[in-house]
């Protein structure tokens, strides 16, 4: 191949260098500056994200501001290393000795140090002699200190913390933390999500480290979008091709999607088709060239899971230690108030009470809360409750009713929740009093069959997006919808305010034999309009709870393969993909695949 004319030659490769500045990187960039150069306590950082977000681009860049930021040859402010996925527990820590010693033994000192060390003069050396062992972790720390390191960057950084057998879990933490103490080395752990369990191990961790997530664009959000759409254009102005700009960045959401949102990612496709279009004479950059050079479906399908599962792993345990939080403590403290202007006049404060009420508080062996909700958010003083108008008889049949198995009702008028159970042989909504706000419920509760058939009767491949039913695209009967409501196999559904489904999950039979009655295959559908909010999350939610409570020991269904987000969000709820059925069916005479999915409800799986 002809070489490319030396003024191509050159464009390309500052196109190959260049590094587009979006929101999201500054953003990382601003924040690990800070905590690098910040007063702290903690001595470790895990800064995790999506593959292809820019983690690697985002400490590059910081290592070089602070190299160039430090006056002292003497000093080596930063170390940057990349841990190996083949090493784990105790290899995993001489790998790390050996690469921290080869970036620092430039020092005469060091050099002279390391050089009678056998684990680092002898790659290939396996000792389980103790002294050797510290004697290449006490190299580690007089270099560290010696050349005044201020941060080790430990890019990959999962494969560090990763244990080997024996060991407990917090093995390698524990030795990383005893050596950031010891040294007062910040550490910073870059890589994927399983970063974000290390960081909550225990107690210790919790207290030395600080989990920094670098966040994807996600293309539901307007913002995100702008700012996914800008960094598009800004690298389509630097290929050295001819390109029509405005037409390519009218396919900003088909970048964004093929790109998983990921900067890095788009940055790789553009340079690999920019690439590979100069070595062939090619003069223009075309949609037909990036199709050809982006990831392949399976390959964005993997990532676009491992993205989704990690975000929602992240958001879920979030979310429950701030639930147990609030189940350990009774409640969260608030604020303390201002001290009353006529007390601290003279000052007096409120905290400064009379002995005598000191000495009777102090007797008391239990404080007991007060039998009422804490305020959250701006109070609005309010008057004595009111009733709210609806109440009495209920024009439903109870048999019908108790058949539909909803446990919640609510009320027309002020959106209040209340169980109902029939008495007498009618149905009584009780007297309680109005909703104070006027939120809408997100209640999920069975689907009953009378009710919402323009969701229920559309083509089934319109709003499925987990099961194998998707591979029927005809209209569904009213006599197959009745089947559904069998009074054993629970439906959930997602309704707006005005009564509109969005959203439902079924189960169904699995097999007609005895000996499966305890498993039900699913299905979820959302309306195709509330893709992407979270509705398909709640109805899940919700089917799982219900499938529980019926007695099933196990959930199964089928996936599309390149379903990405249906399988993501299956992964974080506990399914696992346990296979794939390769030519299961024919859908609009194309043969597709799809993938086994299951998980099993513990509180049903009884001995014996």
């Amino acid at each position: 191949m002809p070489p490319l004319e030396p003024t191509l030659q050159t464009r390309l490769e500052a196109f190959i260098d260049f590094k587009v500045k979006h929101p999201r990187l500054e953003e990382m960039d601003r924040d690990l500056m800070r905590l690098i150069q910040g007063h702290r306590r903690y001595t470790m950082l895990a800064l995790y994200g999506a593959s292809g977000v820019g983690k690697s681009t985002v400490i590059s860049r910081v290592a070089k501001r602070l190299r160039e930021k430090e006056p002292d040859p003497s000093v080596v402010p930063v170390v940057t290393i990349r841990a190996s996925p083949e090493d784990i527990g105790a290899s995993a820590r001489l790998d790390y000795y050996r690469q921290v010693l080869a970036q620092l033994q430039g020092h005469v000192a060091v050099k002279d140090r390391v050089k009678n060390l056998p684990l680092f003069t002898n790659p290939e050396k396996k000792s389980r002699d103790p002294a050797e062992w510290l004697d290449m972790r006490a190299a580690v720390q007089y270099a560290l200190s010696l050349l005044r390191v201020k941060v080790v960057f430990v890019d990959e950084g999962q494969h560090l913390m990763y244990v080997d057998t024996p060991h407990k879990p917090t093995a390698q933490l524990d030795w990383l933390k005893t050596l950031t103490d010891q040294t007062n080395v910040l550490h910073v752990l870059v890589g994927n999500f399983d970063l974000y369990d290390c960081c909550h191990l225990n107690a210790q961790a919790a207290r030395r480290m600080r989990d920094l997530p670098f966040h994807r664009y996600h293309l539901d959000n307007e913002t995100e979008c702008e700012e996914f759409a800008t960094a598009l254009r800004t690298f389509l102005e630097e290929v050295p091709l001819d390109v029509d700009v405005p037409g390519l960045l009218s396919h900003w959401r088909w970048f964004g999607e093929w790109s998983l949102g990921c900067i890095g990612v788009l940055s790789d496709w553009l340079v690999e088709t920019v690439d590979v279009l100069c070595q062939q004479g090619g003069t223009t950059l075309t949609i037909e060239a990036l199709k050809r050079h982006a990831l392949q479906p399976d390959q964005r399908v993997r990532m676009e899971m491992e993205a989704r599962t990690g975000e929602r792993k992240v958001e879920l345990a979030k979310a429950q230690s701030e639930q147990e939080l609030q189940r350990l403590l009774g409640s969260l403290a608030t604020l303390p108030a201002t001290v009353p202007a006529d007390l601290s006049a003279n000052g007096v404060s409120s905290l400064g009470a009379s002995s005598d009420t000191t000495r009777s508080t102090s007797r008391k062996t239990r404080i007991e809360r007060a039998a009422s909700r804490d305020p959250v958010g701006d109070q609005i003083p309010t008057g004595k409750t009111l009733k709210c108008s609806f109440s009495g008889v209920l024009s439903i049949e109870p048999k019908r009713f108790l058949d539909s198995g909803i446990s919640l009702v609510e009320c027309p008028d002020c959106a209040r929740m209340r169980s109902l159970e029939p008495r007498n042989g009618v149905l009584r909504f009780p007297s309680h009093d109005k909703r104070k706000i006027r939120t809408p419920n997100t209640c999920i509760g069975y689907l009953e069959h009378p009710f919402n058939k323009n969701l229920l009767s559309r083509s089934e491949t319109d709003s499925i997006i987990i099961s194998d039913k998707a591979l029927t695209s005809r209209l569904r009967t009213t006599q197959e919808i009745e089947q559904w409501f069998d009074g054993v196999h629970p439906i959930m559904a997602l309704e707006t305010d005005q009564q509109q489904v969005i959203a439902f999950a079924s189960t169904s039979v699995y097999r007609p034999r005895p000996c499966y009655a305890g498993i039900a295959e699913f299905s979820v559908y959302v309306e195709r309009a509330w893709r992407g909010r979270g509705a398909g999350r709640h109805a899940l939610e919700g089917l799982v709870q219900e499938a529980e409570k019926a007695g099933f020991w196990k959930l199964v269904s089928r996936v599309f393969v390149e379903n990405a987000a249906s399988r993501a969000l299956l992964c974080s709820h506990g399914f696992r993909e346990v296979g794939v059925y390769e030519k299961h069916a024919q859908l609009d005479g194309v043969w597709r695949d799809v993938v086994i999915v299951a998980r099993l409800l513990p509180a049903n799986l009884l001995s014996g």
